[in-house]
Parts: C-alpha cells; sequence; structure tokens
C-alpha cells in the first residue's frame, strides 16, 4: 500500500541534483544583490532630496530701521551778571 498514491514518481537525472541545490543559494545572493543596490540607490536618492524639503533659514537684512532724526541741541547762553 502506497502512501500517496496519487503522486507522481521523483526522478532525478544524473547529474543535474546540483542545480536543485545551488539555484536557491544562487537566487538568494543575485535577491540580495539586487535589494541592496535598490536600498542604497534609495539612500543616496534620500540624501540629494531631503535637504530640499527643509524649510529655508529666515533672510538676514542689515537694520532698515533708520535712527529718528534728533534736534541739534543748542547751549543756552549763561546769564551774564
Amino acid at each position: 500500500m502506497e502512501i500517496w498514491p496519487h503522486a507522481a514518481p521523483i526522478s532525478y537525472r544524473a547529474g543535474q541534483e546540483w542545480r536543485r541545490a545551488v539555484f536557491p543559494v544562487g537566487g538568494l545572493i543575485i535577491g540580495s544583490v539586487v535589494l541592496g543596490g535598490l536600498v542604497a540607490a534609495g539612500w543616496h536618492l534620500w540624501r540629494f532630496v531631503s535637504p530640499m524639503l527643509e524649510n529655508p533659514d529666515p533672510p538676514q537684512f542689515q537694520a532698515a530701521v533708520q535712527p529718528a532724526a534728533t534736534q541739534p541741541q543748542v547751549a543756552t547762553p549763561l546769564p551774564s551778571g
């Protein structure tokens, strides 16, 4: 009596077993490199764009207010006497 009567028999070709073991590892390496490249590109893009998103510093103007004009002080004559 078979455990799975409807399952297809497994057949291995001679010399092909290494491909089944290498593909997941190769896929993980390629996926990691691609994901790392995307993360690095996103980081560089963020470093380029983020200063543009900050509020600018307020402008530094020279004092526009002029001192009020003062009346020249006239010396009062001393009483002679």
